[in-house]
């Protein structure tokens, strides 16, 4: 369980007796090379370790909806999703393949007999397209150990929508989502 960790020495080797600590250190942000803080483990010897970054690739599979907030059908519906569409998402399995290209995301989406493939430079906005053909701007960066996206305007009447992600392990990836006031969570399984 926990996050996978390693010495931040370069030894690239998990640390077996870390505790649930988290401090602030200094670092550089590795797209920006701006100053920014990371929350870390540390080993029961206090030496700092830092979780490992978000890994896209881990994504890469056959998926199907595990479960969801309460409220997430709202958050859907605030985004404009019609209750169709969400009832088809709840039972449907979805292929997915997602890898990096340098700092470039590549993220292949097959549901519904369509595919749409986007790619997109992290920490630059760009523009994401749906499955129903509508381009929207969108940035995506790694923050420690998830992914996160920010639309600006993802309804074109300045809704932000912001998505976290994170792989609490092998077979589920988590999403909250924060959509104007709404904020609620969906996880997915692996099939």
């Amino acid at each position: 369980g926990g996050p996978r960790t390693f010495h931040p020495s370069g030894i690239n080797k998990p640390c077996a007796d870390s505790v649930p600590t988290y401090l602030s250190v200094p670092r550089r942000d590795h797209y920006t090379f701006a100053p920014s803080y990371k929350p870390v483990h540390t080993c029961r010897d206090r030496t700092p370790v830092l979780k490992m970054p978000y890994d896209v690739s881990k994504m890469t599979g056959k998926w199907k909806l595990g479960g969801m907030s309460d409220n997430f059908p709202a958050i859907m519906d605030k985004m404009g999703v019609t209750k169709e569409e969400f009832e088809g998402f709840k039972t449907a399995e979805y292929n997915m393949d997602m890898r990096m290209e340098g700092d470039t995301m590549v993220a292949k989406f097959t549901i519904f007999g369509k595919t749409i493939e986007n790619r997109r430079k992290l920490g630059v906005e760009g523009e994401d397209v749906d499955l129903n053909g509508k381009k929207r701007r969108v940035t995506f960066k790694m923050e420690g150990d998830t992914l996160v996206s920010v639309h600006p305007d993802y309804d074109g009447k300045g809704l932000q929508v912001r998505t976290v992600r994170t792989l609490p392990d092998e077979n589920t990836f988590h999403e909250t989502f924060k959509a104007g006031d709404l904020e609620g969570w969906v996880t997915a399984k692996r099939c």
